[in-house]
Parts: structure tokens; C-alpha cells; sequence
């Protein structure tokens, strides 16, 4: 008994030492956030004429989101009626530089590069270039086949079978997610789970997947016969005029961006992110981008400039199972769609088209409310636990004070 006792005493100051040893690492490394309490650096930009009285709310919301949540730097922009009606980023790009961040710092937007990616397969789609219902080894006969035939519609809406990322004993994300390796071609990623089993057969469950995004972005180059990174730019980026957005090439940085932070303890310091690589992940989760870029192009596909009125309508519609149900979070193709509430207004509900993002020290979140023709974008320069937290709700919050204040 004593040798048990002398084992589980020993174990508990293993413990206590690893944990004394991790406090003064965190002690020694972390950045103070030097105006959580209220923003000393403010940049905002509204057109003439705006909703003077909701960009007042919608600002106090934004400050309590920085506040609450401790994230060194805020940014959102709001559009209404397809026009960019207010811009405003609050608080440090970079604690260590002193740089205060900018309507036009771009952050990492996280998996909001799904729907980024997903509305330009649909215009492939709408052109004849890809098909929604095809075996993707019609466009990519050189992935393994699986005991059952996948297609673009099934990755767009994760439910594909494709798995998502795995554990590795690999500090401090312990995921996948946050891989260092550099791919120079998309086709060469897919290796980390093109052998792997489906995880189901396709369209009988749902099962959320960068991986899957990764598929059908080496697809659709497949199918357009074009870099998939040159063939966003082509697409998308350029005819939207979306001059901050690309990938999120820390190899290759862009001047201005964002800082990347973790906030771990909510004690008013955060840690710098550790290095991670984007080119595993374009499509999944790889991109960079400014608010007012992500409103820009959330605007233009609501006004059918993206694709057409039809397509959308498609992209827009959350899928069902086999079993005739709608899966699991309202998933479309590269959106998820919700009926949202507020207690401030009872009795109402609007459709909400959204998706969020979570990179290794930033997040972002897109809302779109498409019957009145809004779109929130909101970035924030570090992750928290839960991820994401926050985000959805001030992004709806602000949406829908613009909405019932028109």
C-alpha cells in the first residue's frame, strides 16, 4: 500500500511541477492587451446618410465583443442594399509594433474560405465546366477509389464520408489543424487522408471536413484546368475588385496583416500564435481577407453578381440525408442557414445565411440576411476557448440592428 501511495504523491508533483513550468512559460510569453477595458484606437469610416442611430449600436456591440472576449483587435463591415454602409476596426493589428488596425488590415478568415470556394465551384457549375452530381473521379481518376462514388455536392455539403482533421501529438494545437508542412500543389495535400476509409456512406450522415474542401478544390482545378489558387483570383477576387483577400501565405506575407494571438486564460494578455502553414487548406480554411472585402462579396452574391438567382437558390437551401432529414447544422453548399431570434424583437425571425472560421490565432464570421439584403463580416485576431465564441451572436446582433432600424 505504501508503494501506492509514495507512486500517486509522486504522479501529483509531476503534475504540480509540469504545471508550475507551463504558468512561468505563459508568464514569460504572453502580451498584455494594453485598452481592453475600452479602445484607444479607432478607425471608422461611414458613407453620408447611414443609420447614424444603428452604427452607434452597432459599434457599443462591437466594443463589448473586444472587451468580453479579450481579443487584441476587432473589425467588422456592414452592407446594405449591396452598398458598404459602415467600416470600423478596433484596437492593435500587432501589440508588439504598436500598430493600431486599420479598416483595411486583412486577418486569416478560417473555414469562411469554404464559401468563398463553394460559390465559385457553383460558377463552374452554372457554366456547363463542373457537375454538382458527378463521381469527382471523373475530374480526378488519380484519388483512391472508395467503396462508394462521391460527388461535388456531397463535399460542398460534408456530407461526403471525408474525414476531418485528427489528433497528433503535436503542441500546442495537438490537431492537424495546426500543420507546418508546405504543399506547392493542392493535388500533393491530399495525401495526409486520400487513403483513409470513408468515414460513412456518402449522403447517410454528415460529417464536418476541411479535408473534403481540400477535395474539391484539386476538382475543380481538375475541371477548369487552372491553378485552384489562380482560379479563385480569376473568378472571384478580381472581378469583385476583393483587393485584400487571397491566400494566407505566411511564407509570403502581406503588409498589414493582422497579428495572429491565442487567449488562454482571459486575463487581459494573450500568447502569439504559433506558426501554422495554409497551404494544406486553401479551400478548407486558408485564406486572408479584410471585413469590408467579405461584406463586398457577400453583397454581390445576394444581388445574383456572383451567380444566378437560381444557382443561389440551390447554394442557399440546406441539404437532406437519405433518411429524408435535414442534416445536422442546416449545412447548404458551403453556407449553413438558420432561422435567428431576438428577444428584443418578439414574435420576429429572419433567415440567416452564415459561415464562420476559426485559424490559429484569428477568427471571422460572415452573416448574410438575404430578404433584407444585409451582410455582416467580422474578424478578430485571436482564437478563444470555445472557439469562435462570441462571434456568431455580435454578428447577428449587429445585423439585425441594422435591419429593424431601416
Amino acid at each position: 500500500m505504501r508503494w501506492l501511495i509514495r507512486i500517486v504523491l509522486g504522479l501529483l508533483l509531476l503534475a504540480a511541477l509540469a504545471a508550475g513550468s507551463l504558468f512561468a512559460l505563459y508568464e514569460s510569453n504572453k502580451v498584455a492587451i494594453p485598452d481592453l477595458a475600452k479602445s484607444s484606437t479607432i478607425d471608422t469610416r461611414q458613407i453620408d446618410g447611414a443609420q447614424s442611430g444603428a452604427i452607434a449600436r452597432a459599434a457599443e456591440r462591437l466594443e463589448q465583443l473586444r472587451r468580453e472576449m479579450g481579443y487584441p483587435a476587432v473589425s467588422v463591415a456592414v452592407a446594405v442594399d449591396g452598398i458598404i454602409v459602415w467600416q470600423e476596426a478596433r484596437g492593435w493589428a500587432s501589440l508588439e509594433s504598436k500598430a493600431p488596425a486599420k479598416v483595411d488590415t486583412p486577418f486569416a478568415i478560417g473555414s469562411v474560405s469554404k464559401t468563398l470556394t463553394a460559390a465559385v465551384a457553383m460558377k463552374l457549375t452554372e457554366r456547363g465546366v463542373l457537375d454538382l452530381d458527378a463521381d469527382i473521379r471523373k475530374y480526378l481518376p488519380s484519388f483512391p477509389q472508395k467503396e462508394h462514388v462521391m460527388t461535388v455536392r456531397q463535399l460542398l455539403s460534408h456530407q461526403a464520408g471525408i474525414r476531418h482533421y485528427n489528433f497528433v501529438l503535436s503542441p500546442p494545437t495537438f490537431s492537424e489543424f495546426g500543420a507546418t508542412g508546405q504543399y506547392d500543389r493542392v493535388v500533393d495535400s491530399l495525401a495526409v487522408f486520400a487513403n483513409d476509409p470513408l468515414l460513412f456512406k456518402p449522403d447517410t450522415d454528415f460529417a464536418y471536413s476541411s479535408y473534403g474542401f481540400n477535395l474539391l478544390s484539386a476538382v475543380m482545378e481538375a475541371a477548369a484546368g487552372k491553378p485552384f489558387l489562380e482560379l479563385m483570383q480569376a473568378e472571384l477576387f478580381t472581378p469583385l475588385q476583393l483587393t485584400g483577400t487571397g491566400p494566407d501565405d505566411k511564407l509570403r506575407p502581406v503588409p498589414g496583416r493582422a497579428s495572429d494571438y491565442q487567449n488562454i486564460l482571459r486575463d487581459g494578455a494573450v500568447l502569439p500564435a504559433p506558426f501554422t502553414n495554409s497551404s494544406g487548406k486553401w479551400a478548407g480554411g486558408g485564406f486572408r481577407g479584410t471585413p469590408t472585402d467579405l461584406a463586398r462579396f457577400g453583397a454581390a452574391l445576394l444581388r445574383g453578381e456572383v451567380v444566378g438567382r437560381e444557382t443561389l437558390q440551390v447554394m442557399f437551401t440546406p441539404r437532406t440525408l437519405a433518411n429524408g432529414k435535414v442534416n445536422r447544422q442546416n449545412y447548404a453548399l458551403g453556407v449553413r442557414v438558420d432561422q435567428i431570434t431576438d428577444p428584443t424583437f418578439p414574435g420576429k425571425s429572419w433567415r440567416a445565411v452564415h459561415h464562420g472560421g476559426v485559424a490559429v490565432g484569428s477568427q471571422a464570421m460572415l452573416v448574410m440576411l438575404p430578404d433584407q439584403k444585409i451582410v455582416v463580416a467580422l474578424s478578430a485576431n485571436a482564437t478563444t476557448q470555445p472557439p469562435g465564441q462570441g462571434m456568431f451572436d455580435t454578428a447577428t446582433d449587429i445585423a439585425l440592428v441594422f435591419a429593424e432600424t431601416r
